[in-house]
């Protein structure tokens, strides 16, 4: 399901943006792009949206400005410095030449200085971090809320529509024997023109239709995946048992299409289909 949400915490002159965002997914994807200031916090971030969404595929930016004046402190190692200024030294006097390897170049070297955050900040930092994520999480679940309540709206529906499709088609069941029955009534007629029908023939081939169209046990089973339709639309993590019911629906539709040749059935199979599919397509938003 879509969604947009920003949640902004600020502590001690520091001050931390997060922004999510959420598109379609049937499983829980987070993309994370954490500064490295954050990165130890990232598995409860993770842990945090885990516990509130169960899928899509969700983005988490950052914006961290720290405008405190003693939020780290630096640390030098010195055996690495110490090995920077000896072979300073050393190439100085085998080549002959003088060294401009002073304390500055030798601070801007890889490793040589590091930045550590006080144990005490790091506290404040995960309470920044958490909060601002927290806001931002609880933004985009509402977003997500409000579309959801939308989207149910839309399921019943077309749910409706479904099962009004599936009455047709049990209505017009058995007229569809009938009028195979005439057509062919009238087809032998002409054919034979004076001579009189075989109504016993007429009778054995209309019984052999009707049992190889005969489409009871589908609408049945299509009733029954409805009445379940109807239950799941109003549960709670629904998403992934829609997508298993679409594929049963599906399946009786197909096989009732193909099993009749009446061209109004076919209309309404074919109008099923339209509507499973779009419920199908709507299933992949739903938790």
């Amino acid at each position: 399901m879509t969604g947009y949400g920003k949640g902004v915490a600020e502590i001690d002159n520091k001050a931390l943006t997060v922004e999510m965002k959420s598109v379609n997914g049937r499983f829980l994807e987070i993309n994370s792009r954490t500064p490295k200031i954050f990165s130890a916090f990232e598995d409860a971030l993770r842990k945090l949206i885990g516990g509130t969404l169960k899928r899509g595929a969700v983005d988490v930016y950052f914006n961290y400005e720290d405008k405190s004046e003693k939020s780290c402190q630096l640390r030098t190692d010195m055996s690495l410095a110490a090995a920077y200024a000896a072979e300073g030294k050393r190439l100085s006097e085998a080549l002959g030449i003088g060294s401009n390897v002073d304390a500055a170049y030798i601070m801007k070297q890889d490793g040589v200085v590091s930045r550590e955050t006080l144990a005490a900040d790091a506290e404040a930092l995960k309470s920044l971090f958490l909060s601002a994520a927290a806001e931002a999480l609880q933004n985009l679940n509402a977003m997500r809320e409000k579309e959801g309540a939308a989207l149910y709206t839309e399921l019943k529906a077309l749910g409706a529509a479904l099962s009004k499709i599936t009455e047709k088609i049990a209505g017009m069941a058995d007229g569809v024997i009938a009028e195979y029955r005439e057509k062919i009534k009238a087809r032998m007629s002409e054919i034979l023109k004076d001579v009189a029908a075989d109504e016993a023939k007429i009778l054995s081939e209309a019984a052999f239709y009707a049992d190889r169209s005969d489409i009871t046990e589908e609408i049945a089973r299509l009733r029954s995946h409805l009445r379940q339709y109807g239950q799941l639309t109003g549960e709670a993590e629904a998403g992934k048992r829609l997508d298993f019911l679409t594929q049963e629906l599906n399946r009786e539709i197909n096989t009732i299409g193909s099993k009749t040749g009446d061209i109004k059935i076919t209309g309404l199979v074919m109008d099923a289909k339209a509507a499973i599919e779009k419920i199908k397509e709507q299933a992949r938003n739903i938790e």
